[in-house]
């Protein structure tokens, strides 16, 4: 149980954590795909202003959890190490105070990053774009040079 609780916990130097979480849970269909290849200026404009935007709190929440590993005397660099040790199965020297500590850091920091999926879907309903159509989006600019070069315009 703690293991699984640990695996799920944040490592500071992981990539965005807002809305990825919660958007991958939606499957997309080969037919959803290829509607994807329809994706519209508007759409691409959208796309741009919410991924500011998640970028902004991205940076800001990265200082936040900085903050709470610093309030509860770990850094960053001995969290990560021990968060992979957890992930990985690999043995790491902890204290009983030490494992105390990284145990209500993971837990204040999970409910950090719960708030923050919430804002980062507020963010998508604010622009009025589905989670499911911003992962098709993000996905299709990652192997679509033309809809790369229009999302580079567009921005």
């Amino acid at each position: 149980m703690l293991k699984e609780n640990l695996v799920k916990g944040l490592s500071v130097a992981l990539l965005l954590f807002f809305v990825l979480p919660a958007v991958a849970q939606v499957g997309i269909s080969p037919q959803q795909q290829q509607q994807s290849n329809e994706v519209t200026d508007e759409q691409l404009k959208t796309f741009a202003a919410i991924t500011g935007e998640l970028e902004q709190m991205q940076a800001s929440s990265r200082e936040d959890m900085e903050k709470i590993l610093e309030d509860h005397g770990m850094t960053v660099d001995r969290f990560n190490e021990i968060m992979q040790a957890m992930q990985t199965g690999a043995e790491i020297e902890l204290s009983d105070e030490e494992r105390e500590r990284f145990e209500l850091i993971n837990e204040k920091i999970q409910e950090y990053q719960q708030g923050n999926q919430q804002k980062a879907i507020a963010v998508l309903e604010k622009h009025g774009m589905d989670q499911q159509l911003y992962m098709q989006i993000q996905q299709q600019l990652q192997t679509d040079p033309r809809l790369q070069e229009r999302y580079e315009e567009l921005k």
